[in-house]
């Protein structure tokens, strides 16, 4: 694609912090920012002299006729680390903005089925350690129908639980006074009332103690070991029928991940903080047989080339990917369009709030190409 504009701008994310917007040829994309951010991912942070970096990616990338790979090895080149410690939020919107100016393919699609963040908690408020308490609508025909199943069970959550409910968190969902337990009783009461699957993001790095290796639970008065935090998420999957399980075990647990993974059947077993995204990172997860999913963020890795690389070889070895927001969002729904043009079987998306620009855009989408939703293995 010939490159015939260049620019970089500071916006604002949906925790009103400041983040990048890149646009190429007229065509814009943003770059998000996580809470919970894993150790191993690329930065994200906004470059300090903006301008500066603005014209170093617009000296080499304008006049140029390039392919999306190309691209990003110029940023690459640019930048001079693995992290993107120099670029940082630059370097994610420019190469988004290239792939949204360069177009997707959807032609007759496969869409994927939405993972709505119903209740929340850990790093983005809330009472519970565990950070997401998600609803799939695994029955749907249809994205119209999916996201009609998730606003029924956000507003009926609300209806049966709204004396409990204390507000809302920074991804649009309910915060609310129960523990995890008690959560995850009342999601799968819900989700059983609208026809949905149960499941969970525990993020158990964010209450993992290094000093003694036991996962905290204050509000249940449980401190537990590895092999305990293995038994209670079984127990947690057996009660509660959960079809999603993301991150049970901390960032560097390969060895825990691999042992869950192996005792339980019909689960995702979901690497987030795990796998980061990051190809060589996965791939060791594949050697150990550690998690059967992974979860796709673009800034993670800091590019869409390397974000396919680690996409295709998750599809490669039979992992499930699901293509992922962050907790601070912009309105770009980009991630929409990657899902639906990678044949990803989920997207989180969230439910309510900025992430709707997501699940609205899956809507245009589904109106203008049609297609199907994923073939599932539950």
């Amino acid at each position: 694609m010939q490159i015939n504009s260049f620019t970089l701008r500071t916006i604002y994310d949906s925790r009103v912090n400041p983040t990048v917007e890149a646009e190429i040829n007229g065509v814009t994309a943003a770059a998000p920012a996580g809470a919970s951010t894993g150790t191993h991912e690329a930065r994200c942070h906004v470059p300090p002299d903006l301008d500066t970096v603005e014209q170093q990616i617009g000296d080499a990338v304008t006049g140029q006729d390039l392919t999306q790979q190309a691209f990003d090895e110029l940023l690459r080149d640019i930048d001079g680390s693995d992290t993107f410690s120099a670029l940082g939020a630059a370097a994610i919107a420019s190469s988004l903005a290239f792939c949204k100016a360069q177009g997707f393919q959807h032609g007759t699609a496969q869409f994927p089925y939405p993972v709505g963040n119903l209740v929340g908690g850990g790093m983005h408020g809330g009472t519970t350690q565990m950070q997401e308490f998600l609803v799939i609508p695994t029955n749907a025909d249809s994205v119209p129908e999916a996201m009609n199943l998730l606003a029924d069970a956000y507003h009926g959550f609300k209806e049966r639980y709204g004396q409990r409910i204390r507000g809302v968190n920074d991804e649009g969902a309910y915060v609310t006074n129960l523990n995890d337990e008690e959560t995850l009783d009342a999601v799968a009461t819900v989700a059983e009332e609208y026809g949905l699957a149960v499941g969970i993001d525990a993020a158990a790095t964010e209450y993992y103690n290094e000093d003694n290796g036991r996962y905290d639970y204050p509000d249940m008065g449980m401190s537990l070991t590895a092999d305990q935090q293995i038994k209670f998420m079984e127990t947690m999957i057996d009660r509660f029928d959960l079809v999603y399980v993301e991150d049970p075990l901390h960032e560097d647990d390969y060895e825990g991940f691999a042992e869950i993974t192996s005792r339980v059947e019909d689960t995702l077993i979901v690497g987030d903080d795990l796998f980061v995204t990051q190809h060589g990172r996965l791939q060791h997860g594949i050697d150990l047989d550690a998690a059967n999913s992974i979860i796709i963020k673009p800034n993670q890795v800091g590019t869409v080339t390397d974000t396919k690389k680690t996409l295709e070889l998750a599809q490669e070895h039979g992992y499930t990917p699901v293509m992922s927001h962050r907790s601070g969002e912009t309105c770009d729904p980009v991630i929409a369009d990657l899902a639906v043009a990678w044949n990803t079987p989920f997207i989180k998306s969230g439910i309510a709030g900025i992430r709707t620009a997501k699940n609205n855009h899956l809507l245009r989408l589904w109106g203008r190409h049609g297609g199907e939703l994923a073939d599932l293995e539950l």
